[in-house]
Order: structure tokens, then C-alpha cells, then sequence
């Protein structure tokens, strides 16, 4: 037997949220922002942009791309580290 299509039997799902899961997604969703706002990211982010539009452009070869990205991945890393070193808390 199909179901009828008529009007009255169609249903609006409800929908419900729970503040505790939305204010968790927040204070996630603002650290995230923060995190992509760094200064340290922003110049991650340019140095791979500028090495991908020169490799794109025929400016660098590849080789060349790949120590690029290497050098700024570790940079990134580095001070993402060294960051975490200095702020926390001497025990």
C-alpha cells in the first residue's frame, strides 16, 4: 500500500537543540577561527600559495616546490611547538 500524498498527512520534522552541544560547537568553531587567523598560519598559507602559483607559472621547478613546502611545514610546526613550550606554565 503506497502512502497518501495528500496535505494533511504530511508531517514538519522538529527540530531541537541542546545549548550544552551548541556551546561546545562555539567555543570550538571561535578557537578554530583563532587558530586560522594566526599570524603563523596567514604566512604558512602565502608561502604555499606564492610556491604553488610559481611552480603553476613554470617559475620554479619542482624539486625546488618541494623543499619549499618541506621548509614550511616544518617552520609551522616548529613554532607551534616552541609556542606551546613558552606559554605553559613552569610545574
Amino acid at each position: 500500500m503506497l502512502p497518501s500524498l495528500r496535505s494533511d498527512s504530511c508531517q514538519r520534522p522538529t527540530m531541537t537543540t541542546n545549548t550544552t552541544d551548541t556551546t561546545t560547537a562555539d567555543a570550538a568553531a571561535e578557537t578554530t577561527f583563532a587558530r586560522m587567523t594566526s599570524r603563523k598560519f596567514l604566512l604558512a598559507l602565502a608561502s604555499l600559495v606564492a610556491a604553488s602559483t610559481l611552480l603553476w607559472f613554470g617559475h620554479i621547478e619542482p624539486m625546488v616546490w618541494r623543499d619549499v613546502v618541506i621548509a614550511t611545514i616544518g617552520a609551522y610546526i616548529t613554532a607551534n611547538v616552541t609556542q606551546r613550550v613558552m606559554t605553559k606554565a613552569p610545574a
